[in-house]
């Protein structure tokens, strides 16, 4: 379980977040994405506030994201609207901060690492 404090909608929510296996997911396409974690949020009276599925996949142009959460149908707009939101910024963040350090990884490198790989390593490319 993991306390989870965000903002969700018009300001900050304090919940607990279960991941789990066979999260109750409304909609379709979950079985085209392999690899997915998924969770239910409780408040602390263990009064359920939210289903939560990320899902991954391999695409023709690199990962594909599918990001699901949902709230109890009674949620206000705002809550919707607001939480596309942060998860735009969220995610942006992350991409963001993934995409520096591979950067930074690969200036460690050498370009062409055919020249410092014996081929007889097996590891060198042709």
């Amino acid at each position: 379980m993991v306390e989870i404090v965000e903002t969700i909608g018009s300001g900050p929510l304090r919940f607990f977040l279960t991941f789990h296996d066979g999260v109750a997911i409304e909609g379709e396409g979950h079985e085209t994405y392999p690899a997915r974690i998924g969770g239910t949020g409780r408040l602390a009276d263990g009064t359920e506030v939210v289903r939560v599925m990320h899902e991954f996949r391999d695409g023709p142009r690199g990962l594909c994201v599918r990001l699901t959460i949902q709230f109890p149908a009674s949620a206000p707009e705002h809550v919707f609207t607001g939480h596309q939101w942060h998860f735009a910024c969220e995610f942006l963040n992350w991409a963001e901060a993934a995409h520096a350090a591979a950067e930074a990884t690969a200036a460690a490198w050498p370009r062409d690492a055919r020249h410092v790989i014996p081929a007889a390593s097996g590891l060198a490319t042709p």
